[in-house]
């Protein structure tokens, strides 16, 4: 009979299929051992370690946390057992994590935006542009000319002179 492995109150749980017995998964549940010809035997994620990795992930923790929680250094994911496999699992992670973290904003949003706003900056690259003109062209065309005064419109006119004649000294 095939074991599973279910998320409970944030602990990953191994269940037994014989007498559905629930235990943690411990760090020795997660490797198999590879045995070299020569030197010692190397960790490789079996597939308890890797939906592990993955789970973890999806909660954005970062690789030394992943690797303080199955028991061994971050050098071991990264050995050349499991260097690729381990990469992969991260950025599905995170991937996982960004979804899911754009539908809750959608959530947030109808009763804090401030959350939502914060969150999106922090993971989705998401930025407020502000376009500032730098080369020194100042728009001093009112949008409501049509609206203005005969004296709003001789200020206006006495501004775009001074403006033409302090550029004219310049050259």
């Amino acid at each position: 009979m095939k074991d599973e492995y279910l998320e409970d109150e944030g602990k990953v749980v191994l269940v037994k299929k014989e007498g559905n017995a629930n235990r943690p998964i411990k760090a020795q549940d997660c490797f198999t051992r590879i045995k070299p010809p020569r030197g010692r035997p190397s960790l490789k994620l079996n597939s308890i370690g890797l939906f592990v990795v993955q789970t973890l992930a999806s909660f954005r923790c970062p690789e030394e946390e992943i690797a303080a929680k199955l028991g061994v250094t971050v050098e071991t994911l990264k050995n050349k057992y499991n260097r690729e496999i381990f990469s992969e699992l991260i950025k599905k992670g995170h991937l996982e994590y960004n979804a899911q973290l754009r539908m809750n904003q959608l959530t947030l949003s109808k009763h804090n935006g401030a959350v939502a706003i914060f969150l999106g900056k922090q993971y989705l690259d998401q930025r407020d542009e502000k376009h500032i003109d730098l080369s020194g062209n100042v728009d001093v065309v009112p949008d409501n000319i049509k609206e203005l005064s005969k004296d709003d419109l001789m200020k206006l006119a006495e501004t775009l002179e001074r403006a033409e004649d302090d550029g004219s000294e310049e050259d």
